[in-house]
């Protein structure tokens, strides 16, 4: 039986929602889900910040 784990649910789940980016800064935290995004970034595109400074004003919610 084929492994199936909770980072493969979620990347599915994006995709099944038609996000088309997720912000990515590798770390501990992260990596799992990147791993299963990585697979699929035929569907899903992945943007890397190159500092964490840039990480956080990207996530930034922009207000009207």
């Amino acid at each position: 039986m084929a492994e199936y784990r909770g980072n493969d649910i979620l990347a599915e789940y994006f995709i099944k929602e038609k996000v088309p980016y997720i912000l990515g800064y590798a770390g501990h935290g992260a990596i799992g889900l990147l791993d299963g995004i990585y697979d699929r970034t035929d569907k899903i595109k992945v943007i890397w910040p190159r500092i964490e400074q840039a990480a956080g004003f990207m996530a930034t919610p922009i207000s009207g």
